[in-house]
């Protein structure tokens, strides 16, 4: 239901929304709330860690995933890159001292890579989620 120059309409009604629009309102206002979470994130992510959101986000993909690797494919599909963009993350990735991730090529099919959490990525991210949970909790940002 929403509001049409003072007049109660249906939500499926075909007239010009022109009013307030509750649905609407709700939407932008949690659509707001959550950039400027994600913005406060951001900012703690590479204050702490020097890395980008979507860095985080496949370090926390790999933290949770059975024995700390998944099949590029699937790493793509949980963080939405394109293949592209996920091997550039992966090589800044790999190119941290020491490297935060490692690519290796799946035994029984060759054509499969698979990316590992390292050691050292364990750590970053581990550290990195730890000092978010202000933002995470809804405390700050």
């Amino acid at each position: 239901m929403f509001r049409n120059r003072g007049k109660v309409m249906a939500a499926n009604d075909t007239e010009k929304c022109e009013g307030v629009c509750p649905a609407l309102e709700r939407w932008i206002k949690e659509s707001s709330s959550f950039r400027r979470r994600e913005k406060a994130m951001e900012d703690r992510v590479q204050e702490v860690s020097g890395l980008v959101l979507n860095e985080f986000y496949l370090l926390y993909y790999l933290e949770r995933a059975p024995e700390r690797k998944l099949r590029q494919q699937e790493a793509k599909d949980l963080v939405q890159m394109s293949q592209s963009a996920l091997s550039r993350l992966m090589q800044r990735l790999e190119d941290q001292d020491p490297p935060l991730v490692r690519r290796c090529t799946c035994c029984k099919d060759k054509r499969g890579v698979f990316i590992h959490l390292t050691d050292a990525g364990h750590e970053v991210y581990s550290k990195t989620a730890l000092s978010c949970m202000d933002i995470l909790l809804g405390d700050a940002g």
